[in-house]
């Protein structure tokens, strides 16, 4: 479970010196201290369940979920999140491993994503087709479909049997929102494939 300080403050109001009962947690393991005044009770929590709670508002979202979804061959040990007007990639190494967070407009923030549940957290994350327009919207722009068919098949590896199997009209209905050109060659490029 994911505590604030506050909240260890209240459930140590009966010690002495709550705050080194909350230290003394820390270095026996009890506690994993996650940023400052954030911590997490289980030490063997899957990482992407704390999302949310470090950096928000946020969704997992770009390489992670890409790779989750066979999209991309490689294993993603980063958990990488969207979110919106915050101006930077924001890096936070902890304990339970790398959370990266990077922005994407705000009119699509809240498109295409799910909401979970899981062993008592609560996140949001992206389905594969967001993930996949995030993370096109967050490279260099190419300048040709033949140049974004090698960005795509060569360079991020997408499986293209897993693209295929992608829901399009969603695409089709968040792509255009992003105003970027790599989304516009996405679109053309299904285009040009369903013609054949």
């Amino acid at each position: 479970m994911i505590y604030t300080t506050n909240m260890l403050l209240e459930k140590y109001s009966n010690y002495s010196n709550a705050y080194n009962k909350i230290q003394r947690d820390c270095k026996n393991g009890k506690l994993v201290k996650l940023m400052r005044g954030l911590y997490e009770d289980n030490p063997s929590v899957s990482p992407h369940l704390c999302s949310g709670y470090i950096y928000g508002p946020s969704y997992i979202s770009f390489d992670y979920v890409l790779s989750q979804s066979g999209l991309i061959p490689e294993y993603v040990p980063n958990i990488t999140c969207a979110t919106f007007r915050k101006n930077k990639v924001k890096q936070y190494d902890t304990p339970l491993g790398s959370f990266i967070y990077r922005d994407i407009p705000p009119e699509v923030f809240p498109l295409a994503t799910i909401a979970r549940i899981e062993d008592g957290y609560s996140y949001i994350i992206a389905t594969p087709e967001k993930a996949l327009c995030d993370k096109l919207y967050s490279i260099p722009q190419v300048s040709s479909v033949s140049a974004f068919e090698e960005l795509m098949f060569d360079n991020l590896r997408i499986d293209k049997y897993e693209l295929n199997k992608l829901d399009w009209e969603i695409i089709k209905s968040i792509a255009p929102k992003y105003n970027k050109r790599n989304l516009d060659y996405l679109l053309k490029y299904h285009a040009k494939e369903t013609e054949k």
